[in-house]
């Protein structure tokens, strides 16, 4: 553990492999001294894969990354950056050598909040973020094989300003990109709500704009 002036940080690596494939897990936290965060992990063999869970809470600043990957060529990425906010993180991750999921939700008020997911899998990307400035923000997200497909969930409350941005593309055959993103347009009392993305041509998203009570 490398200590900082009032901060930490911590760095953690899970691996398992056999004669069927091998997986990776590599997490980096760096984290005001107000705040805690906890990790655990198990390795299976036979058929062979690392199940992960992860939570952070606290006041501060709050940085939070992680890294997949599978023998089949699969990657994945998971990260969370906040600054002068109060809340609660969890995510957690189920990998094998051919497919992965991994989820992370995290409820934030304060300063200053981004955070989001990336898979790339089979020639398929995709990717989910979401942030804002000055107020509140829940964000659910996931990331998975099917080749590659990841969805959210987010309302964003209050702020200054905010944004959520799904995209994703596909270089099997080179035809095929999305990416759309909404703005919040920094009025107190909005709320969005937004999901998903496949890398496989299909798009499914609603956004709607209410008044928060």
């Amino acid at each position: 553990m490398l200590l900082l002036p009032g901060a930490y940080s911590i760095g953690i690596s899970f691996s398992a492999q056999d004669g069927g494939g091998s997986v990776g897990l590599n997490s980096v936290y760096n984290l005001d001294d107000s705040v805690s965060a906890g990790e655990s992990s198990s390795a299976s063999f036979g058929q062979v894969g690392i199940t992960d869970t992860r939570s952070v809470s606290g006041t501060g600043d709050i940085n939070a990354h992680q890294i997949y990957s599978g023998s089949s060529g699969y990657s994945g990425q998971a990260d969370l950056d906040a600054s002068g906010v109060s809340g609660t993180f969890k995510g957690t991750a189920s990998l094998k050598p051919s497919a992965m999921s991994a989820s992370q939700r995290g409820s934030f008020a304060g300063d200053s909040t981004d955070t989001g997911m990336s898979l790339t899998n089979e020639g398929n990307s995709v990717d989910v973020s979401s942030g804002m400035i000055v107020g509140k923000i829940t964000a659910s997200q996931n990331i998975w094989t099917g080749s590659a497909d990841a969805a959210q969930d987010t309302q964003i409350n209050g702020a200054a300003s905010g944004y959520v941005d799904t995209g994703g593309y596909t270089t099997v055959d080179g035809d095929w990109t999305f990416d759309h993103k909404e703005t919040t347009p920094g009025l107190d009392g909005n709320l969005v709500y937004y999901q998903g993305v496949r890398a496989d041509d299909t798009v499914i998203f609603t956004v709607d704009w209410l008044p928060c009570v």
